[in-house]
């Protein structure tokens, strides 16, 4: 599954060009002047606040708005990389946390193109490397809630920014491997708790380190893992280690918070109104019916449902089969309950409302102006696992039929929105046809063609969705011991209605 999930994020580290990501003329910039004055960035001469940058990296997002302009725009600009356009915006005032740019700092070299590549593939097997080492370490009955959130939650949105400069995509591998890693932590011992409380610090510096709202989803985490776990603090000594290691990731993150600029979005809000006379409580209420388009915008749902500058968009079926995926998993998760998993999923379904809603509101800003789905994806990403966890020894099962199906779906789903994503920066979206070669007006060079990228990335990913899925398929599961988890039952053979003899 790994290996799988390798050849994915390849294979979508390669279907866009340098810049695609949103805001990446900003990111890329912090990237390359991430250690300050040196050989990847310079002075500007009397003007304190600009920086001297080789030219491909504000030309990289050409294409930007225009769906039908490939990626063509760029190649003429790669080459030998020299200081010579000044930038205006970039992450040397301290607007974000300075980890995610510090990290791919190094992976700069000499062709512009190659640093994008290198960049994007490092992120794309932290993913990796991070998921994969939390399914190793959580007890087996959590090994769904470990991987499982992530893949049902990724197509299109998730696994464009996962492979890509964004450091959103830092925010989603902090959002799924800190909870779980916190709560498997409760219920292992020797090393193994020591491999889960080292995951939980590394994502928690990931996170915090690359977004600073991501300091919020990390203390909503902690929250959250404090409560399913109330019944373990009658004995705090067994479990002091997971305890001070949920108090440090805690502080690491508000540390973060506190020394960016992107912390007093909060008090501020976004700092531009829409301009209109619409009063608070009509925007309220006009925002609350359009909030599903933020909450699940990013399985390509809605006018939000777009990926990169909000100018890639799918097909409605792709949103028809991720949407119809996630609820039916999600919804299947609460057959599962008890009342402190209950109480989680209120206090999570409560962030998705109030988070979007207190920013939109203190900014004055319509749903689709400011705010963008992949805020929240963090959010529905936790909502997600604590759906699939089991309580006690009942959990989530899937017959086979219904991981055969929903795989297949995800598969069909990512295999439309890859085409429509190399379709859109290989020749534009002004044209068609199967074979994304023919007519090509952009691409990285090398080996592999645009119709093998899309090929070998279809035929893993659907791979992938059904070795994950398959850790949801099992038998029914037995009844439960006590009023503090309830499950649905199907009745034993001896249990069911008998034919009544004439």
């Amino acid at each position: 599954m790994a290996l799988c999930a390798l050849v994915v994020g390849a294979a979508w580290s390669l279907a866009s060009p340098p810049g695609a990501a949103p805001d990446d003329n900003f990111h890329l910039a912090s990237i390359w002047c991430a250690y300050g004055f040196n050989g990847d960035c310079g002075r500007v001469s009397g003007q304190p606040d600009q920086r001297l940058l080789p030219s491909e990296v504000p030309a990289a997002s050409c294409f930007a708005q225009d769906p039908e302009k490939s990626g063509a725009c760029q190649d003429a600009q790669d080459g030998v990389l020299k200081l010579d356009a000044p930038v205006n915006d970039g992450n040397w005032r301290g607007s974000y946390p300075p980890v995610f740019y510090d990290v791919l700092h190094p992976l700069i070299g000499d062709s512009f193109y190659g640093s994008i590549v290198r960049m994007r593939l490092f992120n794309a097997f932290l993913v990796v490397a991070m998921l994969a080492a939390l399914g190793a370490l959580v007890p087996r009955r959590l090994r769904a809630v470990a991987t499982v959130p992530l893949l049902v939650t990724s197509v299109p949105l998730g696994i464009s920014l996962l492979a890509s400069t964004n450091p959103s995509s830092w925010t989603m591998v902090n959002a799924a491997v800190l909870w779980v890693a916190l709560y498997s932590a409760f219920e292992t011992a020797g090393r193994r708790r020591v491999g889960l409380w080292a995951l939980a610090l590394l994502a928690e510096v990931i996170g915090a380190g690359a977004r600073a709202d991501a300091a919020i989803f990390s203390a909503v985490a902690v929250a959250l893992v404090l409560l399913l776990r109330a019944g373990a603090w009658r004995d705090a000594r067994r479990h002091v280690g997971t305890l001070v290691v949920a108090l440090v990731c805690t502080v690491i993150g508000a540390a973060f918070f506190l020394s960016a600029g992107q912390s007093s979005v909060v008090s501020a809000g976004f700092g531009v109104g829409n301009g209109e006379s619409t009063s608070t409580a009509e925007l309220v209420v006009a925002n609350l019916q359009q909030l599903p388009v933020l909450w699940v915008g990013g399985l390509g749902f809605g006018f939000m449902g777009s990926i990169g500058w909000l100018d890639t968009v799918f097909p409605p079926l792709v949103s028809f089969l991720t949407l119809a995926i996630w609820a039916g998993v999600v919804f299947s998760g609460w057959r599962v309950q008890s009342r402190l998993k209950m109480l989680g999923l209120l206090a999570l379904a409560a962030a998705l409302t109030v988070y979007p809603m207190y920013l939109l509101t203190k900014s004055h800003l319509s749903v689709g102006q400011g705010f963008q789905p992949r805020y929240l994806l963090p959010l529905l990403i936790m909502l997600t696992g604590l759906s699939l966890l089991p309580v006690r020894r009942h959990r989530l099962r899937l017959s086979g039929t219904q991981v055969t199906v929903a795989a297949a779906g995800l598969g069909i789903a990512q295999l439309i929105a890859l085409y429509t994503q190399l379709r859109r920066y290989v020749t534009g979206s002004d044209r068609s046809g199967w074979n994304l070669d023919a007519g090509r007006e952009w691409w990285w060079g090398g080996p592999f063609s645009a119709t093998f990228v899309w090929v070998a990335g279809s035929v893993a990913f659907l791979l992938l969705s059904y070795g994950l899925l398959r850790l949801l398929a099992g038998p029914e599961p037995i009844e439960a011991e006590d009023d503090t988890a309830t499950v649905d039952r199907v009745p034993a053979r001896d249990e069911r209605a008998q034919p009544v003899s004439a």
